[in-house]
């Protein structure tokens, strides 16, 4: 090869090596360049981007060593200054790729402390952070979305998100950030984080092959968020609580005064407003609880509403109501799956958990001034929301409500009874006044115009007088009787215990009724007593009492049947039992018999009487310590049973109105 086409080849290699140095220049030369015909300049073309000053200074060389060779033989002065020119190139050409180098190696450590410093900050900030690759790997977690997640970064590090959270709870927050990643759209919202037990504002951004998760807890704002619009709530809801108490004594005051209409009225007003179902009842000092008003929100129920009204309350609601009255307090529960825990349940505790589908209950007694009245169960159906201590003590509330309502309208009917019952009272004593009174005055006047004569009839005045003497008696008998109901009313009736004979004290009132003028004779009269029976009672107040017994078994047995009385022991009690077999009496008559001024619709003007007998009689008896009953059946007849206590009992034991006296004296 000749020395040019050497120097040439010499340049093309310095060149080459030097431009793949630079990066970033590739020197091309044309096709046939290297013929020794041709002699064409070569050219130097930049196919990626590079160091501008590299390339000058690549060139720089290049043109000085190709001149050097150009000019060797015709201009050799100008040759070694092209040779010296090149070396002083090349001497720059090695200054400037040290150089380059140096900057390579300084930009890659400031590009490491850049990521190392952009760690330290994600590190540092008070929010969570963490890269995602485009599978939804976890590549970077920061410690604080550490925290906010609940889950270590060495579990996050490499696992999607399915894998680290698959709790359906938090499906939304999954599913949410997976759409934006599927995606690649940013999006921003605000999700309960189950696992963490928090609320995220979440914000999730795009980048080249995944997206960055921007974690804020803002848990504190969505609690005092929902305080305030519980707050709203609970005032929204007061409101409604106070407009249904106002619209309750609204509704009840225009209602008939009568318990059933009224905790029908309270029924009607629950439902739906308070409850699916409302179930009222009444306590009955006979047959326990028994249910007065069913009412429910579903139409489709009606059918089962009247079942439940007209069957007889099973024997555990019925202790459930009596648990509810002994504590008297509300009683709040949740659902029990009634129809899988027992089959042989009764209708009642059946539909509790079966056809009601209860999810929870409130029950509440009915105690208006310390007095039991019933209850009243509020239930809600499976979807409701749950009754809360809140929710109870409003029901309460409207169960006192209620409850004192009910009360009222039992005594205003009292009142309006015991009105009625004066009125009768004052007609009736007016006439059983005017009846001795009138007899008194007749005889008189007869005794008067006797005595007028000069030789009056003593054995005829003797009769006359002896005429007056029941008359005198009936008209005592009736102040008595007013005196003592006087007494009771102010709790004044007071006893003069001693010791009795209780077979004397029997056989002397039924020796005085059997022989005094109102007995008829044909009248059949039985007495069976022992020959004594002792204890220490007021001897003449047990005589009222067996002399009432007695005459109102003949005055309403009006010659039907045999009237018997018996007196007998019972262990440490006298039992005494006045039959007859008279008009008798239904049970309502029993239930109101020794009740002031009571008197059967039946007998009110056939029978003679002032309804005071047998309610003294029963006080007497009670002030005694002792208790009395009557069986009754109409038209067959009555049986009134009365038991005294031998001795005194203890006097805390013995029911009696407010200030009544028990004065006891023994004698030898």
């Amino acid at each position: 090869m000749p020395a040019r086409g050497r120097a040439e080849w010499l340049t093309i290699a310095v060149i080459s090596a030097s431009l793949v140095l630079a990066t970033g220049v590739e020197f091309v030369l044309p096709r046939g360049y290297l013929a020794p015909s041709l002699y064409a300049i070569p050219m130097l073309i930049a196919t990626r981007r590079g160091s501008p000053r590299l390339v000058t200074i690549v060139a720089a060389v290049a043109a000085a060593f190709y001149l050097g060779c150009a000019f060797s033989q015709e201009a050799p002065v100008a040759a070694v200054i092209a040779g010296m020119l090149g070396i002083l190139a090349m001497a720059g050409l090695a200054i400037e790729l040290a150089r380059h180098r140096l900057g390579t190696l300084r930009r890659a450590t400031t590009a490491e402390e850049a990521d190392a410093e952009s760690r330290r900050i994600l590190e540092s900030i008070g929010d969570g952070f963490v890269a995602l690759d485009a599978q939804g790997r976890f590549t970077y977690v920061n410690r604080r979305a550490e925290d906010l997640l609940k889950v270590p970064r060495e579990e996050l590090l490499g696992n999607t998100l399915q894998a680290v959270w698959p709790n359906t709870e938090d499906a939304f927050f999954v599913e949410a950030i997976s759409q934006a990643l599927s995606e690649q759209i940013p999006r921003q919202f605000e999700a309960y984080h189950a696992h963490g037990d928090a609320w995220l504002e979440v914000r999730v951004t795009p980048t080249d092959g995944g997206v960055t998760v921007y974690f804020r807890d803002v848990t504190e704002r969505h609690r005092a968020e929902q305080a305030q619009e519980e707050a709203a709530a609970a005032r929204a809801a007061g409101a409604r609580r106070v407009a249904f108490l106002a619209e309750m004594s609204r509704e009840l005051a225009a209602v008939e005064p009568n318990y059933a209409a009224i905790l029908q009225r309270v029924a009607d007003l629950a439902v739906p407003e308070l409850a699916d179902w409302c179930l009222v009842y009444l306590a009955d000092p006979v047959a326990g609880f028994r249910r007065v008003a069913v009412t429910h929100a579903d139409p489709a129920d009606a059918d089962l509403a009247a079942t439940l009204l007209a069957t007889p309350i099973p024997a555990r609601t019925q202790a459930l109501l009596n648990q509810l009255v002994e504590g008297q307090g509300p009683m709040v529960g949740s659902a029990v799956d009634w129809a899988t825990a027992r089959r042989d349940l009764p209708l009642e505790e059946d539909v509790l958990g079966r056809a009601f589908q209860v999810s929870s209950f409130v029950a509440v007694p009915l105690v208006p001034r310390n007095r039991m009245l019933g209850a009243i169960v509020w239930l809600r159906r499976a979807g409701s929301k749950p009754y809360e201590p809140i929710d109870s003590a409003f029901l309460e509330e409207v169960a006192r409500r209620s409850a004192l309502s009910v009360d009222n309208a039992r005594l205003y009917q009292e009142a309006r009874e015991a009105i009625k019952a004066r009125d009768e009272f004052l007609s009736v004593a007016a006439h059983e006044l005017r009846t001795p009174l009138t007899s008194i005055k007749g005889y008189i006047q007869l005794l008067d115009r006797r005595l007028a004569i000069e030789q009056p009839d003593i054995a005829a005045l003797r009769a006359s007088m002896e005429k007056l003497r029941p008359q005198l008696a009936r008209f005592e008998r009736i102040v008595r009787d007013l005196l003592d109901i006087s007494r009771i009313d102010r709790g004044h009736l007071a006893l003069q215990r001693e010791p009795c004979d209780l077979a004397a004290i029997a056989r002397e009132v039924f020796d005085a009724v059997e022989h005094s003028v109102d007995h008829d004779p044909a009248q059949p009269m039985r007495l069976s007593v022992p020959d004594t029976l002792p204890g220490i009672w007021d001897g003449a107040r047990i005589t009222q009492v067996l002399a009432n017994l007695l005459s109102n078994a003949l005055k309403f047995s009006t010659g039907r049947g045999e009237v018997v009385m018996e007196v007998r022991r019972e262990g440490t009690h006298a039992v005494i039992c006045v039959r007859d077999q008279g008009v008798g009496m239904t049970e309502e008559e029993q239930s109101r018999v020794f009740e002031p001024f009571f008197r059967a619709d039946s007998i009110v003007g056939h029978i003679p009487g002032t309804g005071l007998g047998l309610h003294i009689t029963k006080r007497i008896v009670e002030l005694h310590g002792g208790s009395i009953t009557v069986e009754s059946t109409p038209r067959i007849g009555s049986t009134f049973t009365v038991r005294l206590p031998l001795t005194p009992p203890d006097p805390v034991s013995i029911a009696r109105p407010s200030g009544a006296t028990d004065v006891s004296r023994e004698t030898g």
